[in-house]
């Protein structure tokens, strides 16, 4: 097992450094340039990742001022308070746009009783023909599908799968709560421009979208 370790670390530290003296090799040898940038890109990485982890959270400082931020919680066993808070935490200060969003209905109804400035959004799907149920039970996935936890949480926008969103309860909720909709996860012009004509804005991956 030892064995198995140090063979690890030593491939991926060799991965890693490979590139640099692969770099400094064709500089020096096959170009006869002396051109450090490829080492020295290594340190000015070390340097630029310091400087943003003293000024604050090393990922956050990266976006912010710059684009808005879609945050999903995924809990396990239980810890939708806990996550929430630990979340907010690591949010305390930072001056980024940013939503929280969430399968779980307890995130959303933390974020209601302690931070009820955070948009929210509820992510959902019809469970009752698949998806990710994850050993959900069957009054649970009927309650997740029909959104029947949105008068307790009143999130600010529902994000239901796209090819899910015939579901009656969806178009009900948004009647009686006023939630907009949200469709996740477009892959595709064709669908980003269908939904948009439905005034519907989308969760996209995969692609950039041709009004970028």
């Amino acid at each position: 097992m030892v064995y198995y370790s140090m063979l690890v670390s030593a491939l991926s530290q060799g991965l890693l450094y490979a590139p640099m003296a692969l770099g400094v090799f064709i500089t020096f040898r096959i170009l006869r340039t002396p051109d450090l940038t490829v080492d020295g890109s290594f340190v000015f990485g070390m340097t630029a990742c310091a400087v943003v982890t003293i000024s604050g959270h090393p990922v956050l400082a990266l976006f912010a001022g710059k684009t808005p931020l879609i945050i999903e919680l995924k809990v396990e066993r239980g810890n939708a308070a806990a996550l929430t808070d630990a979340v907010m935490a690591e949010l305390s200060g930072w001056s980024g746009t940013y939503c929280i969003e969430s399968f779980h209905p307890g995130v959303l109804l933390r974020l209601k009783e302690k931070y009820p400035w955070v948009i929210r959004g509820q992510l959902s799907e019809n469970f009752l023909r698949g998806g990710e149920v994850h050993g959900l039970s069957l009054p649970a996935r009927f309650a997740l599908t029909n959104l029947l936890t949105t008068g307790l949480t009143r999130p600010d926008f529902v994000a239901y799968r796209w090819q899910d969103r015939g579901n009656l309860s969806l178009r009900l909720m948004r009647g009686l709560y006023g939630v907009h909709e949200v469709g996740w996860t477009v892959r595709d012009q064709d669908t980003l421009d269908g939904l948009a004509e439905e005034e519907v804005p989308s969760i996209f991956e995969g692609f950039l979208p041709e009004n970028s």
